[in-house]
């Protein structure tokens, strides 16, 4: 996530190799494609975009033009998360780069000369970096987050070099994305508890404000899910924070007080060959409260094989009001509503194409809601007992006299009402991160008793190894593998270790291995509960 000074922002993907560009109100603006999906973004003060993809720092143009990059110093890759470690700054002189694969962090110069290294206390990985200027008797800082600690580092930015130690520590639960400005302010995302923490470094880095509603996680506006970056305007946009509210899909504009302007549903950018829009949606239907709208596909070349229709009120999105059809509620009153069509090939998603707007007034709608009718109930569309994404499809059937749905995630303390439709298919992100407990989804109708739910495990993240070790023990009569590994979701089931990638043996978990030919445990991989598997480790003795 990053910002440019007129609130242009850039999102990148840790699976594509690509950005989606934001205008300032939250539009979509285009895209940029790369040569590789993306570890950490920023724009510099000229306005240049700088994409690190763990290994390649790369300098583009606004508009996407490679002016220069320069590789990492020295050399290194690891199955570290891109997602959830790495980063960058730039300033008008340096490049600091958060390494994902160590425990360091790289100061070079804009054209790629590595100027200094500096170790950061113990072993783990670093996420987010900052770069803030001097303010009233606190020096220009860098400060640096290193999630598996909880801490976020400070050190004074002159002189940087192999030596330097923090001379602040900030603690939070899982700290990540890191924003700084000129007025002595850190604000520091933790991806655990779903919140924003604003500090004062003018007064010894006191907690002052909290955003995010920690520590639920809810698709409401203004509440995050698993974020994993924050980025920060200058002056010319208020100083506002634009949030990577990965949980649920989408990017966030807040305030500095917390107040969110705009809400924008992202999407990795799509590729050469999508559908692209011969004649627009159109919506049909009587525009006035009670009555259900439509929402027409238009028409498209490409072969798009499915349509995603949502609807906007005033050229804002309406939460929840995704599908073909829509039902005017009293909120629409005075108001215009559009409808907003994305279309999907073999290739990809479209960009979308949008209806002109019909005016909401006075009147009576002259037919009823159409939907699936019968004794209440949801299931949560899914191929097995597990998905990998926490964005699913519930198919509701509501009882007759409802013309609206209200959906939950935790048992109702936090819930979207939303308009019923002909199609009986409601979008819904569940909340949270993967679990070995199942997410529980509930749905009930105003006006009608009973609440009835369905739930699922949600596991889409692969395991982890992150050391193994060795050592003979002659009790044993042989070399005792030790594997370090976590998973986030359902949990590591068992390992697999041998000489070769097809010869590997299964020991359950935790994996007991013992083997008097140290050749034996070269190959490791960990499998989780959902049948995840982690990337292959390659295990040198000595």
């Amino acid at each position: 996530m990053a910002v440019a000074a007129d609130g242009t922002s850039y999102v990148g993907f840790a699976g594509v190799a690509g950005l989606v560009v934001l205008a300032a109100d939250g539009t979509p603006a285009g895209s940029i494609a790369l040569g590789a999906p993306v570890t950490a973004l920023d724009v510099d003060p000229g306005g240049d975009v700088w994409a690190d993809d763990g290994s390649t720092v790369t300098r583009l143009s606004p508009a996407g033009a490679v002016r220069g990059s320069f590789p990492h110093r020295p050399a290194a890759s690891c199955s570290a998360d891109a997602g959830r470690y790495g980063g960058i700054d730039v300033t008008g002189s340096l490049v600091y780069v958060a390494e994902r694969c160590r425990g360091t962090v790289g100061v070079y110069g804009r054209s790629g000369t590595l100027k200094a290294t500096v170790d950061l206390p113990g072993s783990a990985s670093p996420r987010g970096i900052a770069w803030a200027p001097a303010f009233r008797k606190v020096p220009a800082r860098l400060y640096v987050s290193v999630p598996d600690a909880g801490k976020v580092y400070g050190y004074d930015a002159a002189g940087l070099n192999g030596r330097s130690k923090p001379v602040v520590t900030v603690t939070r639960s899982r700290p990540g994305g890191l924003a700084a400005d000129d007025h002595g302010h850190l604000a520091v995302l933790d991806s655990a508890s779903n919140g924003l923490y604003l500090y004062d470094a003018a007064t010894k880095y006191s907690l002052y404000r909290t955003l995010g509603h920690p520590p639920t996680a809810a698709t409401t506006k203004g509440y995050l899910s698993r974020p994993a970056d924050v980025a920060q305007g200058g002056a010319k946009v208020g100083r506002q924070f634009w949030v990577a509210d990965t949980g649920n899909g989408r990017v966030q504009r807040w305030t500095v007080g917390g107040t969110t302007r705009w809400m924008a549903d992202t999407k990795p950018p799509s590729a050469p060959g999508t559908p692209s829009n011969a004649e627009a949606p159109t919506v049909s239907g009587d525009p006035v409260v009670g009555a259900e709208l439509s929402c027409s596909t238009g028409a498209w070349t490409g072969a798009p094989t499915s349509y995603a229709q949502t609807w906007l009120r005033d050229d804002e999105p309406i939460a929840g009001a995704t599908g073909a059809t829509y039902v005017v509620t009293a909120e629409d009153l005075g108001t215009e509503l559009s409808c907003v069509v994305t279309a999907t090939n073999a290739v990809g998603d479209s960009a979308p194409a949008t209806s002109e707007p019909v005016a909401v007034g006075d009147g009576v709608p002259t037919g009823p809601v159409t939907t699936c009718r019968g004794g209440p109930s949801v299931r949560i569309e899914r191929s097995g007992k597990v998905v990998a994404k926490p964005f699913v499809t519930l198919r509701i059937r509501a009882p007759e006299g409802a013309d609206e749905v209200e959906i939950s995630n935790d048992g109702f303390r936090h819930f979207d009402r939303k308009p019923l439709v002909s199609g009986c298919r409601y979008p819904w992100t569940l909340d949270g991160g993967p679990s070995a407990r199942p997410k529980v989804v509930s749905v009930r109708f105003p006006g009608v008793a009973g609440v009835v739910k369905d739930h699922v495990l949600l596991d889409g993240a692969a395991p982890v190894i992150h050391q193994v070790t060795a050592k003979w023990i002659t009790a044993r009569q042989g070399w005792v593998l030790r594997i370090r590994a976590t998973d986030r979701g359902t949990g590591i089931a068992f390992a697999r270790v041998g000489k070769t990638r097809s010869s590997t043996k299964k020991f359950g978990w935790p994996a007991d291995v013992v083997s008097w030919d140290s050749s034996q445990l070269r190959w490791i991989q960990v499998t989780d509960r959902a049948g995840l598997r982690s990337k292959w480790y390659r295990f040198r003795l000595g």
